[in-house]
């Protein structure tokens, strides 16, 4: 979460960064009929087809491994923030879209200190994202389309 960046520790090692992705999905309870539902998924990408820049943080953590028991690794978490107007029918979060090169810059540059970066902990714009939704099977780990 965003807003709650600030007061975790986690955050006070970590640095700031940007996920490039197609898309992201939600998934949305639809009813099928006969009282049954449905988890929907649906594939959310930006309306010009350009790559979603994600607003994200690397830590270093230290996680077990064979051989001499620890090794560092590089973890990377997308933040999130409450949804569009545009989306809140499909879900109440989203993750922080960095849509301008001035926000990327804000970001991924200022300090841990500088309370700039915060101004990028919001939903986008209406008209930046579409969706459509998506077969079932993207629920099943050995799905591959």
């Amino acid at each position: 979460r965003g807003e709650t960046l600030k007061e975790l520790a986690l955050f006070r090692s970590a640095r700031r960064c940007a996920t490039l992705a197609n898309g992201f999905f939600e998934w949305r309870d639809e009813s099928i009929g006969g009282g049954k539902t449905i988890k929907q998924p649906y594939y959310v990408t930006r309306a010009d087809g350009e790559p979603l820049v994600i607003a994200s943080v690397c830590v270093d953590e230290i996680a077990s491994g064979s051989g001499s028991g620890k090794r560092a690794c590089e973890t990377s978490m997308c933040t999130t923030s409450t949804t569009s107007t545009a989306l809140e029918w499909l879900h109440d979060r989203m993750p922080v879209l960095l849509t301008s090169d001035e926000d990327i810059k804000r970001w991924c540059l200022t300090s841990n200190g500088d309370d700039g970066w915060e101004r990028c902990i919001k939903p986008c714009e209406d008209g930046y994202l579409v969706w459509h939704p998506v077969t079932t099977k993207v629920n099943r780990a050995d799905y591959r389309a």
